[in-house]
């Protein structure tokens, strides 16, 4: 992303992959924390979660 970036926002530009990153480990790491403390480990490892297959 910096390299095509204009000079004077090389910085700005380069820390959104970063930013980005940080955003996605930590959104999953709510979402699973939210859905253990909702339905609970044995709800976890039961698979409920997961979108069904046809």
């Amino acid at each position: 992303m910096s390299e095509h970036a204009p000079d004077d926002k090389r910085g700005k530009y380069g820390s959104f992959l970063e930013f980005g990153t940080l955003a996605g480990f930590s959104g999953a790491a709510i979402l699973c924390t939210v859905l253990t403390l909702i339905v609970g480990t044995d709800g976890m490892m039961a698979g409920w979660w997961r979108l069904p297959s046809r």
